[in-house]
């Protein structure tokens, strides 16, 4: 691997969390092709059942939900699979951080819930990869605010 070195004065860009790289992959599942009331389909048009199991994520599909992008994003970044949606939470700290990344954008999804947010009949493959698109930004920006202030925070060596 090459590295590339930055020219003086520009400015290096800011590595991607997981859970940013998560969310960018999905959103760009969702911009190839949207669903709703289903889960994935592929170019046959044949749906794939949403049992959360390894041979079913690598099923190619040519359009996908809101919540089947992020899992199928999450299993191609991370090779994690959930044994299902309700539980992913509270058993995947990669999940649990994509699901805050999108609370702190949404707040009211966790009312609503996502599947029923995606099924909205109002709701436009835009919005999905909007939010999508929003909630990287937000881990990026919360990833490097944590960085910064490790950087700036007291050292615990002694000073000579």
């Amino acid at each position: 691997m090459t590295r590339r070195a930055i020219p003086r004065g520009a400015v290096a860009p800011r590595p991607r969390s997981v859970t940013a790289r998560i969310l960018l992959l999905a959103a760009r599942m969702v911009k190839r092709g949207w669903l709703q009331w289903d889960a994935a389909k592929t170019a046959d048009g044949r749906s794939v059942p949403t049992k959360y199991h390894r041979a079913n994520y690598d099923v190619p599909v040519v359009a996908v939900c809101f919540t089947e992008a992020v899992f199928r994003a999450a299993y191609q970044i991370t090779g994690e699979v959930y044994s299902d949606a309700l539980s992913a939470y509270d058993e995947y700290p990669t999940i649990r951080a994509v699901c805050d990344a999108l609370l702190a954008v949404k707040p009211d999804l966790h009312d609503v819930g996502p599947i029923n947010w995606n099924n909205d009949p109002e709701r436009t493959q835009e919005d999905v990869v909007a939010l999508l698109r929003a909630a990287a930004r937000r881990s990026r920006s919360a990833c490097s605010a944590a960085a910064t202030s490790r950087d700036q925070a007291p050292s615990l060596r002694p000073q000579p």
